[in-house]
């Protein structure tokens, strides 16, 4: 069985993945950059990224578009290529442990 990677390295030391919760890629930096920064052991396969990951956004109220925003959250850490979502994400997979999916699944 041929491993795949799970990660891409974007500019400015940016890492993408695939999240399984929100369905969409997340990005987060490492090394030496301005912002907040996250340690990466170098593995594109099975990546180990610490400290835990918090990303949060708002998206529009599709029943009331004009007028209010429904706050979403993805709570996370990744070690060894497995996926910990904690229990304050707001998506189906809160609280739940996954394996991190390669990008050739779907040729990203």
């Amino acid at each position: 069985m041929v491993e795949k990677e799970v990660l891409r390295i974007a500019e400015d030391n940016g890492l993408l993945f695939i999240c399984p919760g929100c369905n969409n890629l997340h990005r987060v930096q490492h090394g030496i950059v301005k912002g907040v920064r996250y340690d990466w052991d170098g593995n594109m396969i099975a990546p180990t990224i610490t400290p835990d990951i918090v990303l949060s956004w708002t998206i529009p109220d599709p029943d009331n578009f004009d007028l209010t925003n429904i706050n979403k959250k993805c709570h996370f850490s990744i070690e060894n290529g497995i996926i910990h979502f904690y229990g304050d994400c707001t998506h189906l997979l809160a609280g739940y442990v996954i394996e991190m999916i390669p990008f050739n699944k779907y040729d990203l």
